[in-house]
């Protein structure tokens, strides 16, 4: 079994949704350090490259400060993980995760070996093909792109080198960055059912309200030319992940 270290990411200030998630972990024995998040107060931009005009012809918004300190959160485990010399992998979690079933079990089922980039959590379906049956009656399965949500994944140094080394350049959100395995080229697996869901909860007043806050559609200054633009990258995308679809279907890689 290869050396895991697992992490929650936390916003210091919000002890109700550490503790919420630290209960879970108590009752599972599962061992978990906090990850203090980096937030709009406390992130280094020169940490990240931060295309804004790319972004507005991408999505036709400017990206949200707290949407770039949540992606500089993940990229600062990641980065953790390529010095690390003792761990394989990082179990990466969010403070709104909600678990389901026994990770460590769940892991335990699964030939990590040839897997960099590993789905616990996700909220979209996809194009995918199951690669084993496990003991417990869930399947590991691979996608042809990743099914949104960073609630809960597992990510191996050489997986999270090849993540930064994209993401770093920043455009968009990073769930959706992260499932572009058709531009990084990191193949993404998951385990369905899933065994991690996020609470997905939208009263602003609770403690469990995203931490990112609500992301609007478009810029009110948004040009008719970012509009296109906006347009054309989604036309892109769709062609890029039917493709992906396509080739999943009939590669013969696990």
């Amino acid at each position: 079994m290869p050396h895991i270290k697992a992490f929650v990411i936390n916003v210091a200030s919000n002890t109700y949704r550490r503790d919420h998630f630290m209960a879970q972990a108590e009752r599972l024995g599962m061992p978990v350090t906090v990850f203090d998040a980096v937030t709009p107060q406390t992130m280094d931009m020169s940490e990240l490259r931060y295309d804004e005009g790319r972004a507005r012809r991408f999505t036709g918004r400017p990206m949200m400060e707290t949407e770039k300190a949540c992606a500089l959160s993940h990229l600062s485990l990641w980065r953790a993980l390529q010095r690390d010399e003792i761990a394989d992998y990082y179990l990466i979690l969010e403070d709104d995760a909600v678990i389901a079933r026994d990770i460590a079990a769940v892991l335990a089922e699964i030939d990590l070996a040839p897997i960099d980039f590993l789905k616990l959590s996700g909220k979209k379906e996809r194009p995918m093909r199951v690669v084993s049956e496990l003991a417990s009656g869930a399947r590991l399965v691979r996608y042809a792109f990743g099914p949104l949500d960073t609630a809960a994944y597992l990510v191996s140094r050489r997986g999270a080198e090849r993540l930064a080394a994209y993401c770093t350049q920043l455009f968009t959100p990073l769930d959706l960055m992260m499932d572009r395995s058709y531009d990084h080229g990191v193949p993404v697996y998951g385990v369905m059912p899933y065994p991690v869901h996020a609470e997905f909860c939208m009263d602003p007043e609770h403690p469990l309200f995203s931490d990112i806050g609500t992301r609007g559609k478009f810029a009110d200054d948004i040009t008719l030319l970012e509009r296109i633009t906006v347009r054309l990258h989604r036309i892109v995308g769709s062609v890029k992940r039917q493709l992906s679809a396509l080739m999943l279907r009939f590669s013969s890689a696990p």
